[in-house]
């Protein structure tokens, strides 16, 4: 069982490696506007869920309009399980750069980084860079809590909903959820190797994503007001998930 599980890591790793490797070799594409970064990053996180047995159900009101996705944040596998479903940048902080394979990949792939300790100048970059992946008719994804939690969510950092209400650009809530949460949680002292290991023995998981109607910034007074807003509707949609949806599949297996 352990050769099995050992496999499952490496075979991941060179996923990874081999997408970074194509990413390189298709950079100098860009400026002839050939872009290959979406499906190369999309293949990666569909074979990695795949790989380890993470189903992906989305649930909810799906929007054409380009927006600022905020959702709540539960592990590393939301990068992988939104990459899957959504055609989107991430944003991140920068010391994503140096997480073994999701740092990597990052860097090569589809993540706007962020320098938290300088505030102002990070939150004029963030809108800048937002408005522009808009302009291209790209949604933006922001994990609002700003590091990963369990249930209930974390208080919302108010970002994306500064730069929401800067640029006039919509947000599109949305709340993840696992029915296996001990099994996916990133949290405490675990290191990122150590988890991913844990994961390889886990049994099969659902995710579920669910989202929810846009929320547009001039129907707020406030980045604030926006941001309790926001933070309120996804967690009653993490309670639903978690107290219907998995309740009921649960007492449909017994």
């Amino acid at each position: 069982m352990i050769y099995l599980q050992a496999y499952k890591i490496v075979l991941m790793i060179l996923i990874l490696a081999v997408s970074v490797l194509l990413e390189i070799i298709v950079t100098p594409l860009r400026p002839l506007g050939i872009k290959l970064n979406y499906p190369i990053m999309k293949l990666w996180a569909l074979v990695t869920t795949r790989l380890y047995s993470v189903r992906i159900t989305k649930l909810g009101e799906s929007s054409p309009i380009p927006s600022i996705i905020v959702s709540n944040h539960v592990s590393y596998w939301d990068i992988l399980t939104f990459a899957a479903k959504f055609k989107a940048y991430f944003v991140a902080k920068s010391s994503v750069k140096t997480w073994p394979l999701i740092g990597q990949g990052a860097m090569f792939t589809r993540t706007i980084f962020i320098n938290r300790e300088k505030a102002r100048s990070s939150l004029i970059s963030l809108n800048n860079q937002i408005s522009r992946r808009i302009g291209e008719n790209e949604d933006v994804i922001i994990f609002a809590e700003g590091t990963t939690s369990t249930d209930p969510c974390q208080t919302f950092k108010v970002g994306a909903f500064h730069a929401s209400k800067t640029t006039g650009i919509p947000v599109k809530p949305v709340a993840v959820y696992y029915d296996h949460m001990d099994r996916i949680c990133w949290v405490g002292d675990k290191t990122f190797i150590s988890h991913l290991w844990d994961m390889t023995f886990a049994p099969a998981i659902n995710c579920f994503i669910y989202e929810l109607p846009l929320l547009k910034p001039s129907d707020f007074n406030s980045s604030d007001e926006m941001k309790i807003h926001c933070r309120k509707i996804i967690q009653e949609k993490i309670d639903y998930i978690k107290n219907d949806i998995i309740q009921n599949n649960n007492m449909e297996k017994k």
